[in-house]
């Protein structure tokens, strides 16, 4: 019974990680990471995260999940309420198309389908803050670019590491009350 508990615990929780790690990592984006000269960056682990579990544990990441991570972030951050939901959407409708082709390359595939997807999403934020009369400065988002950029692998591997360690087969069944999920 314990065990049978602890094992359906162990599943639960496995599928629910990456969107979990996006709620972190959402959290984790509305603080800003000081560089020298007083320059504040803000690295997209959101988008890091979404990139990631697109590729590796799509199945996992319900497109409701999204919508609702993006709403957060917009929330967080201040911008326009949907606009991240739907670029989030965007994207991991585009790494899904994707996706068989970026498995069976090499990390840095991954790498390079986040730094375009990455500089996508940018440039439409900049230019609906443009359009809306905000001023978002170049230079900065050119920063977050690179410092989100550089730090994609790190992510990927703790990440990597989390899936490996929690995230359990996908053809596993999940007994409750005597019936198969």
């Amino acid at each position: 019974m314990i065990e049978s508990l602890l094992a359906n615990t162990r599943i639960a929780l496995g599928a629910a990680t990456p969107l979990l790690s996006l709620l972190f990592l959402t959290f984790l984006t509305s603080m800003p990471i000081n560089l020298p000269a007083s320059i504040h960056v803000t690295p997209a682990w959101t988008m890091m995260g979404l990139v990631f579990w697109s590729i590796n544990r799509p199945e996992l990441l319900p497109l409701w999940g999204i919508f609702l991570v993006g709403l957060l972030r917009d929330g967080l951050e201040g911008g326009f309420i949907g606009l991240s939901s739907f670029l989030f959407i965007v994207t991991h409708e585009i790494i899904l198309l994707q996706r068989r082709v970026l498995l069976a390359r090499s990390f840095i595939a991954a790498w390079v389908a986040f730094a375009l997807a990455f500089l996508i999403v940018l440039l439409c934020q900049w230019i609906a803050f443009k359009l809306a009369g905000r001023h978002v400065g170049l230079l900065l988002v050119t920063k977050q670019y690179v410092v989100s950029a550089l730090l994609f692998p790190l992510v990927s591997y703790i990440l990597t590491a989390l899936m490996r360690l929690i995230v359990v087969a996908p053809n596993l069944t999940i007994e409750l009350g005597g019936r198969t999920l």
